[in-house]
């Protein structure tokens, strides 16, 4: 019973870790600006050279571990139903949230 919920449970970690990083790609400069104290500079440079090499081996290492995930679902023939709560999470969710920026954009006018 408990391994047959590792295997999902680490899926959904992976994926949240994913989701983490690139979110960090997206406002790396301002993170970097805040730490360092200035948008330019060598600091800058060196801080945007090390934190951008960090998430780049983050992706690959996360690319791995999907590869092994995903091996792993195949090798342990997981039962199809187990895909829907991935399913919703990943794609459903984000589908309903991008929907109602639009609508609230769009009413609202914000």
């Amino acid at each position: 019973m408990v391994a047959s919920a590792l295997v999902p449970g680490r899926f959904y970690m992976t994926i949240g870790h994913f989701i983490a990083i690139l979110m960090l790609f997206q406002s790396k400069s301002d993170n970097i600006a805040i730490s360092v104290g200035t948008s330019s500079g060598s600091d800058f440079d060196s801080a945007n050279i090390a934190l951008s090499g960090a998430l780049a081996a983050s992706l690959a290492f996360i690319g791995v571990e999907l590869i092994v995930a995903i091996s792993l679902m195949i090798l342990d023939t997981w039962v199809y139903s187990a895909y829907w709560p991935i399913f919703a999470i990943c794609s459903v969710l984000p589908f309903f949230v991008e929907i109602v920026t639009v609508v609230c954009l769009f009413y609202f006018k914000v």
